[in-house]
């Protein structure tokens, strides 16, 4: 009598049910979901449907505007690792990285203006900003994006280097433009179907509501301490932020100064626009959450998305010559001071900006337009990272 040995049957995990695998996907990082999503077809279209499509809570990730590369080069500071992303088109000296918003970077060449998303290639075309329309630097200087409630961007708002606000609804050709003689803008942004601009010393800020395409103020808040000398200098620096921190409006002014060393001394001023009192009030703490600043943008989280940053702080890239960095150090709101650097790269970076990594998805609101620019086709191109160590020293 023959033996016959019995054979183990592998399980075939390509047959797993699709409901399982989405919510396996709600609770992977994106370099795990680009991992989850090369096992198989099966995978990757549980990945790429509509219900396992969500924000994971992650920290910021570094993202270099180097020109020159025809990829991305982007820290994540969750998992520790460098990677390298490939850009979507041809990589032209003159395209660059002008600013970045909940997931979606805004870039600017000689001819076009986009919105990408790094990790999916999604992009859409914005009005490029010579259509402005008025006698001014047009190069934007300052983006915002207003969000559905998925995420996905409905309208942009910009403010030029010559002070000017401009605005449009995705898929529009042509910016509409607001100016007021002897008031120059400094930074914008959306919050519950407002516009809110801030100027360049960061003590006005404005309020607009826009309806069929023009732009009606409906308040206005100001600082009750005079604006002083601090700008006069020649050794101090001021960059001037707007940022909706847990449903309130902040100001957040960054002040290089570079009086006692060839490295600044650098501190954050923080305010609250309170339209109640037409004031802005002075802010002594974030709670729990954590701001991200860079030369270019501004984002807020919740601390307990943000694995390894410290509550009520404000994390901050470093310049040197000709905008490289190759370090991130925390703020203390609390007390006012810098603790500690947190991120030592071991290559340079070239003025880094934060974005938060997310995908965009489909999304059948109100608001929304996403149908016209996201297909099951492209929602398959998530597969954008290739994963490349490189030395990164967290400290």
């Amino acid at each position: 009598m023959e033996n016959h040995k019995k054979v183990e049957q592998l399980p075939d995990w390509s047959n797993m049910s699709t409901e399982i695998l989405e919510q396996f996907c709600k609770r992977l990082t994106i370099p795990n979901q680009v991992r989850f999503s090369s096992v198989c077809k099966s995978w990757l279209s549980a990945n790429t449907s509509k219900k396992a499509y969500h924000w994971i809570p992650d920290a910021p990730w570094l993202v270099s505007k180097d020109y020159t590369n025809a990829q991305f080069q982007v820290i994540s500071n969750t998992d520790k690792q460098a990677y390298k992303i490939f850009k979507p088109f041809k990589p032209l000296p003159d395209t660059l990285i002008v600013g970045s918003f909940k997931g979606w970077l805004i870039l600017n060449s000689k001819f076009k203006l986009f919105i990408l998303n790094l990790f999916s290639k999604l992009h859409l075309d914005l009005p490029y900003h010579s259509t402005v329309g008025i006698n001014d630097i047009h190069s934007p200087c300052a983006f915002s994006l207003s969000m559905c409630p998925n995420m996905n961007p409905t309208a942009a708002a910009m403010v030029t280097y010559g002070g000017c606000l401009g605005w449009c609804k995705v898929g529009d050709t042509a910016w509409k433009y607001h100016y007021t003689t002897g008031e120059f803008y400094a930074n914008v942004t959306f919050n519950n179907d407002k516009l809110y601009v801030v100027d360049r010393d960061g003590k006005k800020v404005k309020m607009f509501k826009y309806d069929e395409g023009v732009l009606i103020q409906v308040g206005s808040v100001e600082s009750p301490r005079p604006s002083g000398n601090l700008l006069q200098s020649a050794t101090i620096d001021m960059r001037i932020y707007l940022v909706v921190c847990g449903g309130k409006v902040l100001v957040v002014g960054r002040i290089d100064d570079y009086t006692k060393a060839l490295k600044p001394n650098v501190k954050f001023v923080i305010s609250m626009v309170e339209e109640s009192s037409s004031m802005l009030v002075k802010v002594q703490s974030l709670d729990d959450h954590v701001l991200f600043v860079s030369n270019s943008n501004i984002e807020c989280l919740d601390a307990k998305y943000c694995s390894g940053f410290r509550r009520n702080c404000v994390y901050f890239t470093c310049y040197f010559k000709h905008y490289i960095t190759s370090e991130v150090k925390e703020f203390s709101v609390a007390n006012g001071v810098v603790l500690r650097s947190i991120l030592s790269m071991g290559h340079h970076m070239y003025s880094p900006i934060w974005v938060l990594p997310r995908f965009p998805f489909d999304c059948d609101c109100e608001k929304c337009t996403s149908a016209q620019w996201i297909t099951p086709e492209k929602m398959e191109e998530k597969l954008v990272l290739e994963l490349k160590q490189r030395r990164i020293v967290y400290l």
